[in-house]
């Protein structure tokens, strides 16, 4: 992962909101709750919501984090659908 923390110019930091459907599962809040387990959030701001989660950070490490959710994911489960709004002016 990117060295996170020595960039913080406002122009840098974005944030996105995720939402992680793994098909055909009945039990998807445990697989999502794995995945989130699995995953290294130390360098940004993490909010959980009931629909969807939100990632605040420098640009390089919430992409960086993006990435390792639907790798670990689709290591999960076979059949995934992640959405991935990114904003640079909301965050």
């Amino acid at each position: 992962m990117p060295n996170c923390k020595s960039n913080t110019e406002k122009t840098n930091i974005i944030q996105c909101c995720i939402s992680l459907y793994p098909l055909g599962l009945e039990d998807y809040g445990s697989m999502i709750n794995s995945c989130i387990s699995k995953t290294d959030f130390s360098e940004v701001e993490v909010t959980y919501g009931n629909m969807n989660t939100q990632i605040k950070g420098e640009r390089e490490c919430v992409f960086s984090i993006v990435k390792k959710l639907y790798e670990v994911a689709s290591n999960i489960h076979d059949n995934v659908i992640m959405n991935v709004a990114y904003s640079n002016c909301c965050p």
